[in-house]
């Protein structure tokens, strides 16, 4: 077998930080918290360090307002638009098979 350049087995791209749990815990934090919208982008840059784009986070900043003075609304467009980039993980199934070992 050959390997050129453009092999997938040679190619690495880093995970889009918009699959970052933590970082959008930090976006759930400026909600839940008195924390300022300026600490916020101050934390959520800090935490991504050189993954950061604003363009990318311009979306889900939006959702922090999108309930006006509801924060409940607020939440709750973040969450979904949190689970767009990072679906809910299934569970494992545990055969009933194995539980007697």
């Amino acid at each position: 077998m050959i390997l050129t350049g453009n092999s997938s087995l040679n190619s690495h791209t880093a995970p889009s930080p918009l699959v970052d749990r933590g970082a959008w815990r930090i976006l759930a934090q400026f909600l839940e918290t008195e924390m300022s919208f300026s600490e916020m982008e101050e934390k959520l840059s800090s935490y991504l360090g050189d993954r950061y784009s604003a363009d990318d986070w311009k979306d889900a900043k939006s959702t922090l307002f999108s309930g006006e003075d509801d924060l409940g609304v607020c939440s709750r467009n973040l969450e979904l638009l949190r689970k767009s980039y990072i679906p809910r993980r299934p569970r494992p199934v545990v055969s009933k098979f194995f539980t007697n070992y």
